[in-house]
C-alpha cells in the first residue's frame, strides 16, 4: 500500500497505490482456495513495462473560492486484470455475516411511505442549493475492467 497526498492553499494531490490485493477462502471443504487474485502478468510485458500496481487512483483538484467552485485537473482509476473464484460454500457463508446488515424493509411499510410522500405539497427548490459550490472535471481516465470469472455449486453450506 503506498499513499501520497499533498495539500496547499488552493491545490490537493492524492496517488493511490495497491500492489497486492488476495481474498483467500479459509474453509475446509473449498472448491476455490483463492477467492481474489490479480492475473499474473507475464513476464514479456513486465521485462517491457515494469510491475503495475493492481490498484492505482489519482487525482488533483484545485479550489477557486472566489468562483465556490472544484475544479479536478485529472482523475485517473487504474484497476488490473483480476480473478474472481467463488463456490456455493463461500457464498453462503459471506451471506450469512452481512444478512444482519441487509434487513429489508417489508412491503406495507415501503407502500405506505410512499403514498405519504405522494400526498405532501411540491416543495420549492432551495435557494441554498444555488449557492452550492460547482465541481468541473477537465479530465479522466477510468482504465477497462477485465475480470476472470469461476464459479462451483459444489462446496459445503455454513
Amino acid at each position: 500500500l503506498w499513499v501520497q497526498h499533498r495539500k496547499s492553499q488552493h491545490h490537493t494531490y492524492l496517488h493511490f497505490k495497491l500492489h497486492r490485493l488476495q481474498i483467500d477462502n479459509q474453509m475446509i471443504d473449498a472448491v476455490f482456495p483463492t477467492v481474489l487474485n490479480p492475473t499474473p502478468v507475464s513476464q514479456h510485458i513486465v521485462r517491457k513495462v515494469g510491475i503495475k500496481p493492481c490498484i492505482e487512483f489519482a487525482m488533483m483538484k484545485r479550489h477557486r473560492p472566489s468562483h465556490n467552485q472544484d475544479v479536478y485537473k485529472f482523475i485517473k482509476v487504474l484497476v488490473q486484470e483480476f480473478s474472481v473464484r467463488l463456490d456455493k460454500g463461500f457464498m453462503l457463508s459471506m451471506y450469512d455475516i452481512l444478512s444482519p446488515w441487509l434487513q429489508e424493509e417489508k412491503a406495507a411499510i415501503r407502500i405506505r411511505k410512499d403514498i405519504t410522500t405522494l400526498h405532501q405539497p411540491i416543495t420549492t427548490k432551495n435557494t441554498s442549493s444555488a449557492r452550492a459550490s460547482k465541481v468541473v472535471v477537465e479530465s479522466m481516465h477510468l482504465s477497462p475492467l477485465k475480470l476472470q470469472f469461476s464459479f462451483s455449486p459444489r462446496g459445503g453450506s455454513s
